[in-house]
Parts: structure tokens; sequence; C-alpha cells
């Protein structure tokens, strides 16, 4: 530690000067081999090092500076021949150890070409080579532009297994491959697709937009159903064609950001067939509509209260669907339960739904840019409890205007969704509708008097209770 103005004597520091390395890598035939990794590792270490490493340059030659004395082992890979490792190298204080040949051995070799059902080659295929030789190892390579791939470094000539995957075609596993010089033939079993053109409300062409295939029954492809990701496009005449699907039964979402999704149903999908679903036509704003309906009956709810959470920060700026230039936030629903709500931003929304006579709920996390999940909901809705009552001074008289409170008590005492508030009518009579279930307590409150009267009852679901209060 040093305190502030202290000056600290640290001794004398000896510098050494670093050794260093040099050589050449070489294949069988004498000739250098350029593009070979050279790694290290010394005495000290259980693995060769990420850092000190070199790269032979185009005759094969190498060299590493700054290493300290002692012995190493140096690591050589390379993608054309076998691994190879040269031990007990001397690494000397200043000096150079220099002249290190290194010959690689060439591995056995397979070569393939990867092919469709009509045998055209196969571009940019994945294929893994696993064998499993002195433990298992992998070898990976990608098809050319011819389709085919050669691995130079395999350890042994024991039949290896082969796994094909590309994202038009159904993913191949051959098991047991022998090695050798003969070429092997790996054919893929083309997908189905998806095309089509994507305009908006007015018939221009979509540039850019996002599509989605969702597996409603599987074909009969066999095996695990692939999970599809959702792709985007971009095209100036809107069109698209999404391959690699499974045989199978789709229904098709698609959307854009300011536009209401839209989703293509029934769509048939059929291995190595492009489906052509025509034109989808995306409209200005996100769309959320369903039905509210009586949880116990199933029937429709006229006049239900639906309030979309964030008001209009959660709609566009300029939309038809405002009143007056403010966002319709809140509606209700009509006389089948229906309602829609338009102009939405993208993006996720909550709603709120209510009714006098039913307990309010919540429906969370709807993404608007997903039709299978915004369009056609289905909201249900409780039959709520009620609390009638009256409140009276000592005398028996009606006591008007008075604030009365409903307050969950017990379990629901941290739910503040359930409180209510209202006034007394003319008659001192009050009534609260729509309640949960649950312990609760009803307070008639004179803020001028400061006075209020209380009393905690118990309510059942879809019961009604008469409460009567006085407050001198």
């Amino acid at each position: 530690n040093i305190e502030p103005g202290e000056h600290l004597e640290v001794g004398e520091v000896t510098l050494t000067l670093g050794g260093s390395i040099s050589g050449q890598v070489v294949g069988p035939d004498g000739r250098g081999v350029p593009g070979a990794s050279v790694a290290i590792r010394t005495e000290e270490e259980t693995a060769f090092s990420a850092v000190k490493t070199a790269t032979t340059d185009r005759r094969g030659e190498f060299r590493i500076r700054g290493l300290v004395a002692g012995i190493i082992d140096l690591q050589v890979k390379t993608t054309e021949f076998l691994e190879e490792i040269v031990q007990g190298v001397e690494v000397r204080e200043a000096r150079e150890t220099g002249d290190i040949r290194i010959e690689l051995r060439r591995g056995n070799a397979l070569t393939g070409i990867v092919v469709d059902n009509n045998d055209r080659p196969v571009a940019g295929a994945q294929v893994v080579i696993t064998e499993f030789v002195g433990g298992q190892q992998e070898h990976r390579q990608v098809t050319d532009t011819n389709g085919r791939f050669v691995v130079n470094t395999l350890l042994g000539t024991e039949p290896v297994e082969i796994v094909v995957e590309h994202t038009d075609f159904r993913p191949l596993t051959e098991p047991k491959v022998p090695v050798g010089e003969k070429e092997v033939v790996l054919r893929l079993d083309l997908l189905g697709g998806v095309r089509g053109v994507v305009v908006d409300g007015s018939g221009n062409a979509m540039t850019s937009f996002s599509v989605l295939p969702r597996l409603r029954a599987a074909g009969d492809s066999g095996g695990t159903p692939k999970k599809i990701q959702s792709r985007t496009f971009q095209d100036d005449g809107g069109a698209f064609e999404f391959k690699g699907i499974p045989a199978g039964t789709y229904t098709v979402a698609i959307n854009a950001p300011g536009y209401a999704a839209v989703s293509i149903t029934d769509v048939v999908v059929r291995n190595g067939e492009i489906a052509d679903i025509g034109r989808a036509e995306l409209q200005e704003g996100g769309i959320i509509d369903g039905t509210v309906i009586d949880k116990v009956t199933q029937q429709p709810i006229e006049g239900a209260r639906v309030r979309v959470q964030g008001g209009k920060r959660k709609f566009l700026p300029s939309s038809p669907g405002k009143t007056a230039g403010k966002p319709v936030s809140v509606l209700h629903s009509d006389s089948n339960g229906y309602f829609r709500i338009t102009d939405l931003r993208g993006g996720k929304v909550t709603l709120t739904v209510s009714h006098g006579d039913f307990i309010a709920t919540t429906v969370d996390g709807i993404d608007v840019n997903d039709a299978l999940v915004s369009r056609n909901l289905t909201v249900e809705l409780g039959r709520g409890s009620e609390v009638v009552g009256s409140v009276v001074d000592g005398e028996g008289q009606a006591r008007a205007e008075l604030d009365v409170y409903l307050t969950g008590t017990g379990a629901l005492q941290r739910d503040t969704k359930v409180n209510q508030r209202t006034k007394t009518d003319g008659q001192g009579r009050f009534n609260f509708r729509g309640i949960r279930a649950g312990q609760y307590r009803v307070t008639a409150r004179d803020l001028k008097a400061q006075r209020s009267d209380y009393v905690t009852i118990d309510v059942i679901a879809g019961g009604s209770i008469s409460v009567d209060l006085v407050l001198d």
C-alpha cells in the first residue's frame, strides 16, 4: 500500500530476453503447407495456447518470438492434413531455435456430392462427418457450387456417420458410410414451400414484411415436425417464396410494422411443391377484435367496457380510428358481444374488460403483429356479486351524497382492483355490482364531519348482500 505523498523503492528489476522458434510445415511431398496453425504448450500448461500461435506463410514457414526459455510442445493444424504434435522443442533465452521441420501426414479421404431428388447439386449444404476411431471426432464441410465436399483428415478407414442439413431440404442421416476412393452420393428430399404477393390497402406492393407458417396438421412425411422460424422478406414487387416447409396444413401469418397482421388459413403444403397463396392485403394499423361472453352461460355480453391500457401511446399518430383527434382506446361490446379496436401500433397490448354485473378481467400480452393471437379473441367474464345498502343518521333519516367505499380485506387486501367507490343517492341508498367473492369492508364517510361507520362482510359468488350503516 502506498500512502499519499509516499515514495516506494521497488529495487532492481531484471528483464530477460525472450527466445524464439522458427521452421517450416511441409506435406508428404515435401512442399510447404501455407495457412497451417502452429500453437505452443509449455511444461506448466495443460492446453495449447490460443494467444502464442503463428500461421504459416505461402512457403509453409513460421516464426514465434518472445518465448520463455524452457521445453515446449508444438501443435500443427490444417484442414488438408492430420493434426501433428511435436514434443520436446527447446527454447533458449535470447536465441532462436530454427530449422524445425514438421511433416504432416495426409489422412484418409472421403469425397462426396449432395444432390436433390432430380440429381441437381445442392450448394451450401452443411455436412458433418463423425468418425469413432480413438474417440468421437467431427469433421465439418460445406458443399461448393457443384454440391461437392472433400475431407482428407480422417484417422481410420472404418465407416463414418454423415449428417447433411439444408434449410430447403429434409435433414439426412447416413449412419454407416464407407471410407474409400468411391465418391459418396447423398440425396436430399426437397421440402415444400409457400409463395405469394403482399400489398397494402391501396394495392401497392409491400417492400418489407415478415412471414410465419404455423403448422395446424402434419403431413405424412413422418418424423418430428420441423420448427419454423419467421423470415423477413424485402422485394420491390412485394413477392416472397418461403422454402423449407415440411408437408402439412398451415396458417400463414404475414405482418409489417404499422399494419394489421393477416392470416391465411388452411394452406396445404406438399413436399417438393410450392403452394401459392396469391395476394395478401395488409391494412394500415393493428387490429384486435373479439367477443365478450358470460363465463357460465357462454352467452354474449352487450355493453362490456373494453379499454386499451396505455391510451394514445398504443395508437398510430395519424389514423382514422380516432374521434376529435383522440384515440378510441375505450369502447363497448355490441349486442353480439363483439368489439373491434383498430389503428394500433405494433407490439404487445393489454386489454381491461369490465361490466357492471360481472367481474372485470385483464387480457395481457396481445401481440398486435400476430393475427393468430390478436384476432377473434374470446373474453369470458364471471358474473359478480352485489352489495346494496343505505346510510341513515341516528334518527333514521337518509344521508344523501355521502362517500361509500368497498375495500378488500383478508386475502383481497393487497388486490386494489377489487376496490370500488360510490355515493349515496337522495334516499341514502348505494349499490356495488360485479364484486368478486371474498371478504370486504363497506365504509360510509362524512369527510366534513370527519365521521364514519363501517361493516365487514363475506361475499359469496353470485350472491347479494344488504348493508345498513348509521352515521350521526
